[in-house]
């Protein structure tokens, strides 16, 4: 019966029906991959597409799913919930009477058939269906009213947060893909003739860009990109020698003072291949 039980709530998370709808679902309801029901606490008519996942489901059960009363899904989704690894602490707050009431529970243990709608409404909203279509289907009848009932400005800040971290994580991802890529490059062509004629430097339009904003640095930049484009350093001593002041910092990565140490380019140097690969340009 677990099966069962188990079916009916993916049901219900995919559709956004009540309890009282999607276990009462009949075969003259579905036509033309549509289901056509009339919501049982609202009578309110809704049509919502089938989707494979629910096909499979219905078709499983054919076409009819197999009545179970409110109370004895209740009881036995929390056991398929607690079998699916659902058993992470969850706190959740609320008022009993003037008291605000903190209770803990495995989150197993909060799962109801309430929370396929919920769930629905919820994961619906963070893939930005419109709101309207999913109050069709919900049968709120205010957006404010359905905010409300899925926390959307908490939903919303955190996935604003994640897609922050997502691109922080997609930027330093590409950074790194671009060093290797530039270094494979540049390795097969140390390999192929031995000894590069002078450094290439990764790139010139960070110090256009800076130099745009600071106009009094771009004498020095220009100086200190000619002086090492045409150098040939196999080593930080060499480095040393044509720009006296430059300090390694670890990583292969080295500071150098432009304009009388108004200002500083952090570059990572690969000597092997003689590359420069500008990282910083800025104010000492």
């Amino acid at each position: 019966m677990l099966e069962v039980v188990r079916a009916e709530f993916v049901f219900g998370c995919l559709t956004g029906f009540r309890f009282s709808d999607f276990n009462n679902i009949k075969p003259d309801e579905i036509r033309d991959g549509m289901l056509y029901i009339t919501q049982t606490k609202t009578e309110d008519r809704v049509v919502v597409p089938l989707r494979p996942d629910t096909k499979a489901i219905l078709e499983k059960y054919d076409m009819e799913m197999p009545p179970i009363c409110n109370p004895y899904f209740n009881f036995h989704i929390k056991e398929v919930a607690k079998l699916a690894g659902l058993s992470g602490l969850v706190k959740f707050s609320y008022k009993r009477g003037n008291k605000m009431v903190d209770e803990m529970r495995p989150k197993y243990g909060w799962v109801m058939s309430h929370t396929c709608r919920r769930s629905f409404c919820a994961n619906e909203f963070l893939d930005g269906t419109p709101v309207t279509l999913i109050m069709a289907i919900s049968g709120h009848k205010t957006e404010k009213a359905f905010r409300k009932y899925i926390k959307a400005d908490n939903l919303q800040k955190a996935q604003m947060i994640k897609k922050i971290r997502e691109g922080r994580r997609l930027y330093s991802f590409r950074i790194l893909f671009y060093i290797l890529e530039y270094y494979s490059i540049f390795k097969n062509i140390y390999f192929n003739f031995v000894i590069l004629c002078s450094m290439v430097i990764i790139s010139k339009a960070i110090l256009k860009e800076f130099a745009q904003k600071h106009p009094d640095a771009e004498i020095g930049l220009e100086k200190w990109y000619n002086d090492t484009k045409s150098a040939s350093w196999k080593n930080f001593a060499e480095a040393k020698k044509t720009f006296n002041t430059v300090d390694g910092v670890g990583n292969d990565r080295y500071v150098f003072d432009i304009k009388g140490n108004q200002y500083r380019l952090i570059a990572l140097i690969i000597f092997k291949v003689r590359t420069v690969f500008i990282l910083f340009c800025g104010h000492s």
